[in-house]
């Protein structure tokens, strides 16, 4: 039976994690995450067969989650929004210090209870302690469509009520897929493919920085922290400069004309303005360019098997 005990999270958490700038190749994913992590409204699917390092590069995601204000309680509300504030914290249990944006890996064969918390304990709830950060999704196929529904509701309604207790459901979910998505696909903003490196000396990377992790796993994290800490600087800068990043009348048309010319849906061009957006801030720029849309239309457009 699955043990859904914080210990059990915390152990997970203390775990060596391979870094995101220690991975080979995929940098359409690695793009994708990053653009993410620069715009929490970006949630993101990374399929393909397995074996290829789908769950490496979500758990290296986590090291990139900024530091946020939080009352202190289990939710992570926010002490200056009363909106995003769980019932406890509207009461005035509620304090103010500085936490990491949480991360919280959902397990496998978890039930809806434990997703959402009960009356009795609300603070049990996998959704709730990720509020303000990313719930991770790991093998998607593998989990009941129950659990993937109330995950979904959950981000969209952004709120949950356990009878007189509430609490806010910011997240943003990241989660991968071993196999073709098909329509489930759909619910994803960013959807990101890695398929088998063919190319021989990025194959004997791979495996030498496997057996290097797997041998020292402390000392491998170690040697990629500086790459780590920049990469880190630079989406937090992006994050910063994300909102004087401006659309030019002509891109956003271009935008509204491939969607109306391919017949596709109309959000898709809202979506790919924001992806876009995202894009121009991590290259320093602050107008959205045609280079901008190059790199985030295939993640954004539908999914074909």
């Amino acid at each position: 039976m699955a043990d859904f005990s914080l210990e059990t999270m915390m152990k997970e958490k203390e775990e060596a994690v391979f870094p995101l700038t220690a991975v080979v190749g995929h940098q359409l994913a690695k793009r994708a995450i990053i653009l993410s992590l620069i715009n929490p409204g970006l949630n993101l699917l990374i399929w393909g067969n397995e074996g290829l390092g789908k769950r490496i590069m979500l758990k290296g995601a986590g090291g990139f989650l900024p530091k946020i204000k939080s009352t202190g309680c289990a939710f992570n509300c926010d002490p200056n929004n009363r909106v995003m504030q769980c019932s406890g914290c509207l009461e005035g249990r509620k304090g103010k210090k500085e936490v990491g944006a949480p991360f919280v890996l959902v397990p496998y064969y978890i039930k809806k209870e434990h997703l959402l918390g009960t009356k009795d304990n609300p603070e049990s709830s996998f959704i709730g302690r990720a509020n303000r950060g990313i719930l991770a999704v790991r093998n998607l196929e593998n989990h009941d469509k129950t659990v993937i529904e109330t995950i979904f509701s959950a981000s969209k309604e952004r709120k949950i009520s356990l009878g007189n207790f509430s609490y806010p459901a910011q997240i943003q979910i990241i989660a991968t897929y071993t196999g073709n998505p098909g329509k489930i696909a759909e619910k994803f903003v960013l959807k990101a493919h890695v398929s088998e490196i063919e190319d021989i000396e990025e194959r004997i990377e791979i495996v030498r920085r496997a057996g290097a992790f797997r041998k020292d796993p402390y000392g491998f994290v170690e040697t990629y922290k500086q790459e780590e800490e920049r990469l880190k600087r630079r989406i937090e800068y992006s994050r910063k400069t994300l909102k004087r990043v401006s659309v030019p009348s002509k891109i956003a048309k271009e935008v509204r004309n491939t969607v109306k010319e391919y017949g596709l849906r109309e959000d898709l061009g809202r979506w790919i303005i924001i992806a876009a957006t995202a894009n121009a801030a991590y290259e320093e720029r602050l107008s959205v360019s045609r280079e901008d849309l190059k790199d985030v239309m295939p993640l954004v457009l539908p999914f074909n098997p």
